[in-house]
């Protein structure tokens, strides 16, 4: 029996929402629903990690219908028993929108403001020689930064962390001293401005 046709059409889903890419090659499909699914769609800011499965589409060689599960829905056709189409699952990572992350985000670029990191022990313990740095066993850490604006940056790493429960780093912002707690023109974070030499 006659093989499917394959077109250079590829369906894409996560077993609830539903894409198609261009491309020749399976690997070339892979590159392109990465790109697809990176742009498009509604993901959390914190980022996530969707598993999607790829799946070529073929034409019916009897009408040029598209196949359906192996068989064409115009005609009787159905692939034959040894045929196997390309597919791939492949897991894309969504980095995390750090815009959306900081509720301070739109006002501090307002105004001009770029975070610039540190880690002074003095505010965020740990080791002295590794501020800001915690371990929770296995190989799991949490490394945490502030700006001079009030904004603490962490950042939860875990590279055995499953991907239904989230990337292997997840971020997240928060203002425990409030917004410019060391004044509008600090240089540093914990530092108040009349303070400054």
């Amino acid at each position: 029996m006659t093989a499917p046709i394959p077109t250079s059409t590829w369906a894409t889903t996560d077993g609830v929402a539903v894409g198609t890419v261009e491309a020749y090659s399976l690997e070339g499909a892979i590159i392109e629903a990465r790109i697809d699914w990176q742009q498009n769609g509604e993901w959390p800011a914190t980022g996530c990690i969707v598993e999607v499965h790829i799946r070529r589409e073929y034409e019916c060689p009897l009408c040029g219908g598209i196949l359906r599960d192996d068989s064409c829905p115009s005609c009787e056709y159905e692939a034959p028993d040894e045929w196997e189409p390309e597919e791939a699952d492949i897991d894309i990572t969504i980095e995390p929108d750090e815009a959306r992350l900081d509720e301070n985000w739109s006002y501090l670029d307002r105004e001009g403001h770029v975070h610039e990191w540190h880690n002074p022990h003095e505010l965020l313990g740990g080791l002295e020689e590794n501020p800001g740095v915690w371990g929770h066993g296995g190989a799991r850490i949490t490394v945490t930064e502030v700006c001079r604006c009030g904004a603490r940056r962490t950042v939860d790493s875990d590279p055995f962390r499953l991907p239904c429960s989230g990337p292997e780093e997840i971020i997240s912002y928060s203002y425990p001293d409030g917004l410019w707690p060391w004044g509008r023109d600090c240089e540093y974070p914990g530092v108040p401005e009349d303070e400054e030499a």
